[in-house]
């Protein structure tokens, strides 16, 4: 076994989603709004009524991502999720 891998990859995005998605080998994104996520949150402009609706929300469920938009789009009316497709919450630790 090699202690080291190198990766190359071409995407079409050069976003924070691209990076996360290479780090992560190409498995499909999991979402998490629990107490560590609400505190990056933090440093983001929001408004009162939207955090106290994450605030409600969050939880250590662990969310696919067509899953999570659908659900934020439901609770935040104001997102922009991508309606591909519906599951509920994958697993609680």
């Amino acid at each position: 076994m090699q202690p080291v891998y190198s990766s190359f990859m071409t995407l079409p995005k050069k976003d924070r989603l691209s990076v996360l998605d290479v780090l992560r080998n190409g498995r499909p994104r999991r979402f998490r709004l629990n107490q560590e996520a609400l505190k990056l949150l933090n440093a983001v402009q929001l408004s009162n009524p939207i955090r106290q609706l994450l605030l409600k929300w969050s939880s250590d469920c662990e969310w696919e991502e067509a899953a999570f938009l659908k659900e934020l789009q439901e609770r935040v009316p104001h997102s922009q999720p991508d309606p591909t497709h519906s599951q509920s919450c994958l697993r609680r630790p």
